[in-house]
């Protein structure tokens, strides 16, 4: 573990120490600012109430599409367990949302859904088939001599469900859920960026484009980066809690 902290400590170091070597040889500001000048910015950002309200909004529409689509896919999957004809049916339409392009399906949908709605729904929308896929084939890699065992003493559905497939389908569900936490965040301010909500980091990095504000541009990317790792951490903890309380 420490070798590991060391390393990526290492790794981030040389990512800075590259940037502001193309910084300095590059030598314009417009075209990539040092990392001191974007720390500036992102401290100067920092001192603002609107930055922490932009960060709060966009945050609240990434946990709640994120949320959606985990329970959503579980429960497509669990549903796919207990019926091949279910996921028959859903092969399809887990293909296509597996499939569509985020750029042109955003644009498409803010046709249906307002500006302020499009990152939650571009997200889960995403996320659903990654979080379907994942656990279904986690639970289908159940150990067979235990199932064959559950079908003699006929066991019921759900408790085949929580003792048998659950635990098979830990490990590729909570690497279902740390992928698709990343992916939420790119997804919905992505959507952002395409719609333009009032208040969102979406439509911060497009107004720092427009305005060719470079320095803001790559502040507000850490900021997404940053909280992006967070709320990986606090996922992949949320839920090895929520699987110990669930298979115990």
């Amino acid at each position: 573990m420490q070798n590991k902290k060391i390393g990526l400590t290492v790794s981030v170091l040389c990512l800075i120490g590259l940037w502001q070597l193309l910084a300095v040889l590059i030598g314009e500001e417009l075209i990539l600012p040092s990392p001191v000048r974007v720390v500036v910015k992102l401290g100067e950002m920092a001192g603002t109430s609107q930055f922490y309200r932009t960060v709060g909004i966009t945050f609240g529409r990434i946990l709640a599409g994120f949320s959606i689509a985990v329970l959503l896919g579980s429960i497509l999957s669990v549903l796919s367990v207990y019926s091949d004809a279910i996921q028959t049916l859903l092969f399809p339409v887990i293909s296509v949302l597996k499939s569509i392009p985020v750029a042109s399906f955003a644009v498409l949908c803010l046709m249906w859904v307002r500006t302020n709605n499009l990152p939650i729904l571009i997200s889960c929308v995403v996320n659903i088939p990654i979080i379907y896929i994942n656990s279904l084939s986690g639970m289908k890699s159940a150990d067979v001599k235990l199932l064959q065992i559950a079908k003699v003493y006929r066991l019921k559905f759900f408790t085949r469900l929580r003792y048998i497939h659950l635990p098979a389908a830990k490990d590729q569900f909570l690497a279902a859920v740390s992928l698709s936490s990343g992916v939420a965040w790119k997804s919905a301010v992505a959507a952002e960026i395409i719609g333009l909500p009032a208040v969102a980091i979406g439509s911060a990095v497009q107004t720092a484009k427009v305005y060719l504000e470079t320095a803001e541009l790559f502040a507000w990317t850490v900021v997404v980066l940053a909280l992006s790792a967070l709320f990986d951490k606090a996922v992949a903890k949320f839920f090895n809690l929520l699987f110990k309380v669930a298979v115990r």
